[in-house]
C-alpha cells in the first residue's frame, strides 16, 4: 500500500527491513546507526474530534499546548491504538509519515532543511527513508513549531 502509493507519486525513497523492531525511534535510530533527530515520530493527535498526524523529530515531543493554540480547541489528546488503526490503517510503531487516507498532516518546523530522514515503514520492523520535503509535499502538510 504505502510502496505502491510512494510509487506512483514518483518520488525517491526507500523501505529498509529489519529482522528485530524498530517499534521506537531510539530502536530506529540504533538499528540504522543515525542520530536520534534523522528519525521522524509519525504521532496521531484527536484535536476535538478530528485527526491530525503530528511529525516530530525523534528527539523531540509534541506540544499539545501549542496544537490547542494552532485549532482553537481545548481538547487535545493522543490518539488511542484503535483509533491510530481506524484512521491511518497502520498500528502504533508502523505509521509512515504520509497519510494514505484524507485527514489533516503536521511537519514540526525544525525538519524544514533536513534532508532524508527515517520514519514508520508500515510494520514494526520496517523503516522509510524519505526526503522531509517530500513528506510535507505528499501529504499537503501545514509546517510550524509543533514541539516542546
Amino acid at each position: 500500500m504505502l510502496e505502491d502509493y510512494l510509487k506512483e507519486k514518483g518520488v525517491e525513497y526507500r523501505i529498509i527491513q529489519f529482522n528485530k523492531s524498530t517499534h521506537s525511534a531510539r530502536e530506529a535510530a540504533e538499528q540504522l546507526g543515525v542520530p536520534l533527530e534523522k528519525i521522524i515520530k509519525s504521532i496521531l493527535f484527536m484535536v476535538g474530534d478530528t485527526p491530525v498526524l503530528c511529525i516530530v523529530p525523534g528527539d523531540k515531543l509534541v506540544d499539545e499546548g501549542k496544537l490547542r493554540e494552532r485549532f482553537g480547541v481545548g481538547r487535545v489528546r493522543v490518539a488511542t491504538p484503535e483509533e491510530v488503526k481506524n484512521v491511518t490503517g497502520y498500528e502504533i510503531g508502523e505509521v509512515p509519515p504520509i497519510a494514505l487516507k484524507s485527514f489533516k498532516v503536521l511537519v514540526d518546523s525544525s525538519l524544514v532543511g533536513a534532508g532524508k530522514v527515517y520514519g514508520g515503514g508500515g510494520s514494526k520492523s520496517s523503516i522509510l527513508e524519505i526526503d522531509v520535503k517530500d513528506v510535507v509535499s505528499l501529504n499537503g502538510a501545514e509546517v510550524l513549531d509543533i514541539t516542546k
